[in-house]
């Protein structure tokens, strides 16, 4: 019997999960087409956001269940979604700097509740 703890565990890891397999979607879809198109540095920057994509999808597929891998993924991805939220916020592009920061917030959040001082409870005296 799984408890109540164990149980919300998988379930917030799981909702990473998809929420790392909903961006990595999203941003290979809007990578993809740019890989072949355009100057070099819309090029590269395509190519960059694809590797970004695989990245958020390797996250989701090593958190599904629990891989050992699976947790430096998950840091790796969400390092790499800060660099795009940095980037878009020092060229003042608002929009696209909150929908970047949605992998790394949600991953910041389940890592504190299902590792972190968050998910202690009360102590027992």
């Amino acid at each position: 019997m799984i408890s109540d703890e164990e149980r919300n565990r998988i379930i917030l890891r799981r909702t990473l999960c998809a929420v790392a397999w909903i961006c990595a979607l999203f941003t290979a879809v809007l990578a993809a087409p740019l890989t072949g198109l355009g100057p070099d540095d819309l090029r590269r920057r395509a190519w960059l956001l694809l590797g970004h994509a695989v990245l958020l999808a390797a996250s989701g597929v090593g958190l599904w269940k629990p891989r050992l891998w699976g947790w430096p993924v998950a840091l790796a991805a969400t390092l790499a979604s800060l660099g795009y939220v940095t980037f878009h916020l020092l060229g003042r592009n608002w929009q696209a700097a909150w929908v970047d920061a949605l992998f790394p917030l949600t991953a910041i959040v389940v890592f504190l509740r299902t590792r972190g001082f968050l998910d202690r409870g009360p102590r027992q005296g």
